[in-house]
């Protein structure tokens, strides 16, 4: 029996009313139906990967997806005073079982088109099909596009010219999910569930005067992203056209006094598409490289956790010593050779030699095993001596074989500044002004930290040209469309060749890529306009 009829045959069994004891009796019977259709959705493939689900764009897709099924299964049951006829729960379940294709779009908060994704399911309601295409993501990483096909996936990396093969259970897990939060016949159990977990709150706002109907997902700190307990809390709002009750759009917010709207999910089409759109092996050219992700990594046979994690990081550090870019990008979760010779001796610089290896310790920042070490690096003809650590964890795809996934030069509590219970105008106008406060004490180990993870030797030679003597004003910060970040202005007193004078310049400032609650300098502009403040 499909979950489907089991729903179904819980509406009719159940005495449908609008008390709260029965609305629980109904509620109740629909999560258990969900979860034992998730179950066995993914009996196949149990979760035991880490890295993916952290770093993958599409998991930003798929917890943007809120709760489409609330309204087709009868919100006037749950949420109102007016019953919703029995027959009209049949008609919209019976439509539900139809739908074997869904295409959807996602549009950024500057109006452009960023992202889309199709479904494909068999004539058992199973997930067949998914692909998610990424169009010029902001972070440099370009157009990508993401097939999972019964647990088999495939990346392929346009911009960075690489094809990524794998088969990972908890890739397979977070496809699933992604799918539960948009498909009509899994997403209430889904929503109702994080709501029982404490994950996140319903709010419900009813038609009035021929407004669309509005539901709002309110995600608690943590709970939006999988795996990132550190980022924060977002809204995802439905909006329902009153008449047919179908879904419109989903808006995204960014949470708290200063809600930011992100995006928005629009154009649903349950339109049949040709299948051969998932088949991304024909479409990608024979000179895109081909990675078997899980090769990456050092077997880890009889060693400790720690053991492996030094050994990984010895390795990687005599491959950067010897220049051996395509080993060094095998240990480091599989970047090429080209990749890593730009990290590494482009803007890192060139490994002189290992001074020390520090004893391994567990991590949770993320969760891995933390090795630090100091070591010698030449950049520009000047040898610097470095603290760094690297985070080695278990390869995503292969749970024998260990992997570097992080490596940097300070501790997450060093990096930039904490946002704390500031908005962000206030954390940007914060960051500005100690950033200025450090290059005017020359203090350049606090610029760099500043800045993320940046060399203080580089920092130095680049802002030491600069002669900053006096903060004269920061001005009002502006929401910046053109770097997605926050713009503050402000004027400053420098000397210069002997003469000192007053300059206007903008810093962008924006949390850390990986530590959320960090916000740093992302960049800035030496005119007085920055061209994307709004």
């Amino acid at each position: 029996m499909k979950s489907a009829d089991n729903i179904k045959k819980f509406f009719k069994n159940a005495a449908i009313d609008t008390n709260p004891k029965m609305d629980k009796t109904v509620f109740d019977k629909v999560l258990t139906a969900n979860e034992k259709m998730i179950e066995t959705q993914s009996a196949e493939f149990k979760p035991s990967v880490w890295r993916i689900i952290m770093k993958s764009p599409i998991t930003k897709l798929a917890a943007a997806a809120v709760i489409v099924i609330a309204v087709t299964f009868g919100l006037h049951i749950i949420f109102s005073k007016s019953v919703t006829p029995a027959y009209a729960i049949e008609q919209t379940l019976q439509a539900n079982e139809d739908i074997k294709y869904l295409h959807f779009k996602r549009y950024e908060s500057n109006g452009g088109f960023s992202e889309e994704a199709w479904i494909q399911y068999d004539q058992n309601d199973n997930i067949q099909k998914i692909r998610v295409d990424m169009y010029n993501w902001s972070d440099g990483r370009g157009d990508i596009v993401d097939v999972w096909n019964k647990g088999k996936t495939s990346v392929w990396s346009k911009k960075r010219g690489r094809l990524d093969l794998f088969d990972c259970n908890e890739w397979t897990a977070k496809m699933l999910r992604f799918v539960e939060e948009h498909d009509p016949k899994r997403a209430v159990g889904h929503l109702y569930k994080m709501q029982n977990e404490g994950k996140v709150k319903i709010e419900i706002k009813e038609s009035s005067n021929g407004e669309p109907i509005k539901i709002t997902g309110q995600y608690l700190p943590g709970t939006y992203l999988i795996g990132r307990p550190d980022f924060p809390a977002y809204n995802d709002v439905l909006v329902i056209d009153p008449e047919t009750k179908l879904v419109t759009q989903i808006e995204v917010y960014k949470a708290g006094e200063d809600q930011k709207y992100v995006c928005v999910y629009k154009d649903y089409d349950y339109q049949p598409f040709d299948p051969n759109i998932f088949d991304i092996e024909k479409q990608v050219p024979d000179s895109v490289e081909r990675f078997d992700d899980s090769t990456f990594g050092l077997e880890q046979g009889d060693l400790t956790d720690n053991e492996i994690a030094v050994k990984v990081v010895r390795e990687y550090l005599d491959t950067w010593i010897n220049k051996d870019y395509a080993k060094a990008g095998n240990l480091y979760h599989g970047m090429s050779s080209a990749e890593m010779q730009k990290m590494l001796s482009e803007k890192l610089g060139n490994l002189v030699r290992i001074v020390s290896m520090g004893e391994p310790a567990p991590y949770s920042k993320p969760n891995g095993i933390r090795v630090p070490c100091v070591i010698e690096v030449e950049k520009d003809g000047n040898i610097e001596q470095q603290e760094r650590w690297f985070l080695v964890n278990r390869n995503a795809c292969s749970a024998g074989r260990w992997v570097i996934t992080l490596h940097g030069r300070w501790n997450p509590e060093e990096i930039g500044l904490a946002k704390g219970e500031l908005t962000e105008n206030e954390i940007a106008v914060k960051v500005v002004r100690e950033f200025l406060e450090a290059l005017i004490a020359n203090d350049y180990v606090r610029v760099a930290q500043m800045f993320g993870d940046s060399s203080v030797a580089y920092v130095e030679q680049g802002w030491s040209k600069l002669n900053y003597t006096q903060i004269i004003s920061i001005g009002e910060p502006n929401s910046s469309k053109a770097t997605n970040s926050i713009c503050v202005p402000y004027t400053v007193e420098i000397e210069e060749n002997g003469k000192v004078k007053q300059i206007n310049r903008h810093f962008f400032v924006n949390h850390h890529s990986f530590y959320y609650d960090r916000w740093i300098v992302v960049g800035g502009f030496a005119a007085d306009g920055c061209g994307g403040c709004q």
